[in-house]
């Protein structure tokens, strides 16, 4: 159901709100790590009737992560203004997630060309790299530690971004008749938030972005202390926003909401602390605020049968579809993840 169906926030509401959203902790999330096992053939290696894969792969600009990028063009032939495209992050996962009913069933609308942005490893997740890429910068613009994993640098949205549109995008759509104005960028968990990031710092980047379960907590709610710029960014231009949450997230935030608040590490907007507690209602909140900034279309789906991982699937299949004019769908009916 779109936002704008739903009653917006009062401003103490959408203070509150705010401060819910900084109550997802790494505890909160500590049930819903990824699968690390190595991935078998995905559909460019076994073949697909509905698209041609290629490949092809690049070194970040400092040597320290490595990307495979697949592309997938459909069979069909283009439309009149090109093909539509869509970006997905974890292209490793994406492309593990992908199957020949949904290509199939794609193909019969308005297919677009895929472009999964992944790592180079045979495991889902390249978890160092990712937590690089898809995290924005500390508050004084450099990078940071990731304070879900201290092990790992973070905050190189910004780098990944220049990344994207220097040297993927280009090598990417070389070749390829593309309808530029109908860019898309799925992610879902630390690439969800990246995709928030992105259209909080360049909405013009794409026309319609998926955030699936976004890391909205991730150093204390930071990527959210963004959002108070999208109005005047996205002055004159129109974007579309889809939000994608597991009701099995809600669960878990409900199942903690007993818990005493805890005060957030780093200051946010005005270098106020905030103490909140977890809230069961954290994305479509986010959801609600966003609705109300002129020229952006908001949608917010809740999936109640699944939790963090499977909403990864989940949500990329429905993005596909929507990116193809096909309708998503039907929440409730979300398979439950297979045990």
């Amino acid at each position: 159901m779109s936002a704008r169906h739903l009653s917006h926030l009062s401003p103490g509401q959408i203070a509150a709100s705010f401060a819910a959203a900084l109550g997802l902790t790494f505890s909160s999330l500590a049930g819903a790590q990824p699968s690390m096992q190595p991935l078998g053939p995905n559909i460019a290696d076994v073949g697909s009737d509905a698209y041609s894969f290629r490949r092809f792969e690049i070194d970040s600009d400092d040597g320290h992560r490595h990307y495979r990028i697949w592309v997938g063009r459909p069979e069909a032939p283009p439309p009149p203004g090109g093909y539509p495209v869509l970006y997905m992050l974890d292209g490793n996962a994406a492309m593990d997630a992908l199957d020949e009913e949904l290509l199939g069933a794609v193909d019969q609308a308005a297919p677009p060309v895929l472009v999964a942005i992944g790592y180079q490893t045979e495991l889902p997740f390249d978890t160092t790299a990712r937590a690089y890429d898809y995290t924005p910068p500390d508050p004084d613009g450099k990078p940071g530690t990731d304070p879900w994993n201290q092990t790992r640098e973070s905050g190189g949205s910004d780098t990944f971004r220049a990344l994207l549109h220097r040297r993927i995008i280009p090598e990417a759509e070389q070749g390829l008749p593309i309808d530029t104005s109908r860019r898309a960028l799925w992610g879902h968990s630390y690439a969800g938030l990246f995709t928030l990031d992105t259209l909080f710092q360049a909405p013009g980047d794409f026309s319609r972005y998926y955030a699936a379960s976004p890391s909205l907590g991730w150093n204390g709610g930071q990527g959210l202390a963004r959002e108070d710029e999208l109005g005047r960014r996205l002055a004159g231009k129109t974007a579309s926003l889809t939000l994608f949450h597991g009701g099995d997230e809600v669960g878990r935030h409900q199942r903690n909401a007993d818990r005493p608040p805890f005060e957030v590490a780093e200051p946010l907007r005005d270098g106020s602390r905030l103490r909140a507690r977890l809230s069961p209602t954290v994305v479509e909140d986010l959801a609600k605020r966003l609705d109300a900034i002129e020229g952006l279309e908001v949608r917010y789906r809740a999936y109640p049968a699944l939790s963090h991982g499977p909403m990864l699937a989940a949500s990329l299949h429905d993005a596909l579809r929507d990116v193809a004019g096909l309708p998503m769908s039907d929440p409730k009916e979300a398979p439950p993840p297979r045990l």
